[in-house]
Order: structure tokens, then C-alpha cells, then sequence
């Protein structure tokens, strides 16, 4: 049935994608790729990996603008979703790529609010997301009882997260590590709170920082700091 998808790929290990996502690739028409080529997506190697001849299916591969203009990337978010539209619209299934999980800080999250908007059918199929993995990777409880648990962008206040109770999660820092860590540093230092974190989470160069202290500030893009 003609369908627009959001497949998860998990964070990287090929071992944490499930079989539901693996099958709807199979059986969609065309993948929907975020990278300006599909062997440069993550994504799309790992499912390369499990289904034979998968770069013989149609693939539609979008390069991104670096920019923060958003009146840049609404556009190209639109560009993309049109594509797909026609698509779904000539009685065709679509499946977009997602490392991670499509439902958390995934570029499939706009095309489905503009799908649903049109009445598109949908799908999401849920995936390992990169907090959880690096959680695995320092085994180290994400929340017990009756703890809260903030999921936190690089591009939110952090001086005001700060002051969350329970467990913080942040994600997608890039060049805001620094100013986390300098934020943190007292109350670590003093013990008061326990902060780490795992680089590329999931990925054959994962990073794991158990301690404050074991965090670089020249970690990547991809770093998840836990502080609880």
C-alpha cells in the first residue's frame, strides 16, 4: 500500500535494528536518503549490510544546506517532502532513512507533520535512539522510582537546564560541549552531581567517558552527556 515511512536506524550498531525496519525497506518502492549520496548515509549502509542488492532500488539522496537560516531549510524540507508526496500520491511507498530514532530530532519529524497535514498515510517505525545505547554503553541507569528524565538540544538554554530536576540527556551539542562542561564543572567537581558520556554512541568509534573528567571538549557533534 502506498505509504510514507520513518524508519529507524538505530544509533549505528547494525545489531540494533529491528526486523520490522529491515522488512519495510525491503518491500518499499523507493528509499529517502538525507546525504547528498546514499553511500555517504550511515543509515543506509547498515540496511546495504542486511539486504542484498538494495543499491539496485530507486533511491532519492538529499544534501542538506549547512545553514541556520530557516527559511532555507523550510524550503528544502518542503523540496524534499514534495518529491516524496508524488510519489506516495502514484500509489507508491516511501521509506526515509533514519539513524537513530525518526520520532527524536529526526528531519523525517517535518516531512511527517507536512504529510499528515495532507492527509498522507504514515508510518513510524521505532528504532534504538542514541541516549538509550550510550546508557547501555556506560551501564548506568537512565531513571529509577519516580526520578523525571529532560531530553536537551544543543541549541536550548543550558545554564537554565541546569536547574531540571531528575536525569539530564544532552544531545547534538557540536561546538556547545565546552560551554556545557564549563557549566557543570563546579558541581562535579564537588561531587554533587555525576555527569558522563559516550561519543558516537553505537558506532564502530564509539567514545566512552565515564567521569567528567574523561570528557574531552574536542569531543564530536555526536556526543550524549548524561547528568544525573
Amino acid at each position: 500500500m502506498s505509504k510514507l515511512y520513518g524508519v529507524s536506524m538505530g544509533p549505528g550498531d547494525p545489531g540494533l535494528v529491528t526486523n520490522r525496519a529491515l522488512n519495510i525497506i525491503k518491500e518499499a518502492d523507493v528509499l529517502l536518503i538525507p546525504t547528498g549520496r546514499k553511500e555517504d548515509s550511515r543509515a543506509y549502509r547498515i540496511a546495504a549490510g542486511y539486504i542484498p542488492l538494495l543499491d539496485e532500488k530507486e533511491c532519492l539522496a538529499y544534501e542538506f544546506p549547512m545553514t541556520r537560516d530557516e527559511t532555507v531549510l523550510v524550503a528544502r524540507r518542503r523540496s524534499i517532502y514534495e518529491d516524496a508526496k508524488r510519489i506516495v500520491q502514484a500509489g507508491r511507498s516511501v521509506a526515509c532513512l533514519v539513524i537513530g530514532d525518526a520520532s527524536l530530532y529526526a528531519t523525517f519529524g517535518y516531512l511527517l507533520e507536512m504529510a499528515k497535514a495532507d492527509g498522507i498515510d504514515c508510518e513510524v517505525v521505532s528504532g534504538v535512539n542514541s541516549f538509550s545505547e550510550a546508557a547501555a554503553a556506560l551501564t548506568l541507569p537512565v531513571a529509577l522510582d519516580d526520578e523525571e528524565v529532560h531530553i536537551i538540544p544543543g541549541s536550548a538554554d543550558l545554564s537554565a537546564s541546569l536547574s531540571y530536576p531528575g536525569t539530564k540527556i544532552y544531545m547534538k551539542l557540536g561546538r556547545k560541549l565546552k560551554e556545557l562542561l564549563d557549566l557543570l564543572r563546579k558541581d562535579a567537581s564537588s561531587g554533587r552531581i555525576s555527569v558522563s558520556a559516550v561519543e558516537n554512541a553505537g558506532m564502530p568509534d564509539e567514545k566512552i567517558y565515564p567521569t567528567y573528567d574523561d570528557i574531552p571538549e574536542s569531543a564530536g557533534y555526536l556526543t550524549t552527556v548524561i547528568v544525573k
